[in-house]
């Protein structure tokens, strides 16, 4: 006699191979497409910190744009800025020229002492919609469904209990 898993191991390995083949393909397009942020430079304009950076990779996608600020003399000095404008966050997009603006007093009122700041611009390739989770789910539905149906069907070989011999139920009393 078959226990539940045994019946349904192929079907859990069917489906993680499944899952395995779809992802293949997703992560080699990824692969291929290069993110480059090229000539960072920045000025202090009055109050405010500008940036301007180019924006290299794939046209016609969103990047995810940030910006953290670093200190030479202390590499483990990291600060990432809170109040920006222009093309940094989601939905930004490639081209030359980009602009950031920091408003720097608003974060740090007393501003920075020294001169050996610097800044690191980053983008990563926003994925296209990808169709990866409605697999899964399916995946799973289907995996779920071939389980309840061996679960439930009668299947091969089984033996089920019959009631025979049971005696018909007592009536109910009758009152005087």
């Amino acid at each position: 006699m078959q226990t539940i898993f045994q019946r349904c191991r192929f079907l859990f390995y069917l489906f993680a191979l499944a899952i395995i083949i779809e992802g293949i393909p997703l992560t080699i397009v990824q692969a291929e497409e290069k993110v480059e942020v090229r000539n960072v430079r920045f000025e202090v304009s009055g109050k405010v910190i500008v940036l301007n950076y180019d924006l290299q990779g794939p046209a016609n996608r969103d990047y995810k744009v940030s910006l953290t600020l670093k200190r030479k003399m202390d590499i483990t000095f990291q600060y990432k800025p809170i109040v920006l404008k222009g093309s940094v966050g989601e939905d930004c997009q490639i081209g030359d020229n980009k602009q950031i603006t920091w408003d720097i007093l608003k974060e740090m009122p007393q501003g920075l002492e020294g001169d050996d700041f610097y800044f690191i611009i980053q983008a990563e390739l926003i994925p296209a919609s990808s169709y990866t989770w409605w697999y899964i789910a399916g995946g799973a539905a289907v995996v779920g469904g071939a389980v309840a149906y061996i679960v439930l069907s009668k299947g091969g070989g089984e033996t089920t209990l019959v009631a025979q011999g049971f005696p018909k139920p007592v009536g109910r009393p009758v009152g005087n």
